[in-house]
């Protein structure tokens, strides 16, 4: 995978580089989505249950919102994580190759614009400065990474600051 951040052309299938336990891309896609799901539904099953004994919630809450509010961010997390990989497949087999944008932003802009509208509108702006600040900060250690700038000490802060404001 660290070829993949290499601003080159590649010419391999999208197996070889992104999905290599199986050569089926809809395999792959269902394998993560599967594999998403169970991991988010017990992340955030704790997380609202959690939110929910500090905030007193009373029953109603348990009975009528726990299990929709749930399901509503697992699908969140469970649709950017396959649609990342099933549209990685599609931009490859559409072009013929991968490009730098084909391979990593266009498939994760599309993924996680498509998940943040399944999300409740109010969690929407803190997931996207959320999302924003990840790929700051991915972008800004690959920057370091290849001594095109110097790290800075709690750089990671500072970004975080930067995005907030």
């Amino acid at each position: 995978m660290a070829i993949i951040s290499k601003p080159v052309r590649l010419y391999c299938s999208c197996y070889e580089l992104g999905h290599c336990w199986t050569p089926h891309c809809v395999k792959a896609s269902t394998d993560v989505a599967k594999d998403v799901f169970s991991e988010a539904i017990k992340i955030y099953g704790a997380l609202y249950l959690l939110t929910a004994l500090f905030k007193r919630k009373g029953w109603k809450y348990y009975a009528k919102k726990f299990v929709p509010e749930t399901l509503r961010s697992t699908l969140f997390l469970t649709v950017n994580g396959s649609l990342f990989v099933g549209l990685f497949c599609v931009t490859r087999q559409l072009l013929g190759t991968f490009y730098y944008l084909s391979s990593s932003f266009l498939p994760a802009f599309v993924a996680a614009g498509t998940a943040l509208l399944l999300e409740r509108r109010n969690r929407r702006g803190p997931l996207a400065i959320y999302i924003t600040n990840l790929a700051v900060e991915t972008g800004f250690r690959m920057l370091i990474n290849r001594g095109i700038v110097r790290p800075i000490k709690n750089g990671e802060v500072g970004m975080m600051a930067w995005l907030i404001a």
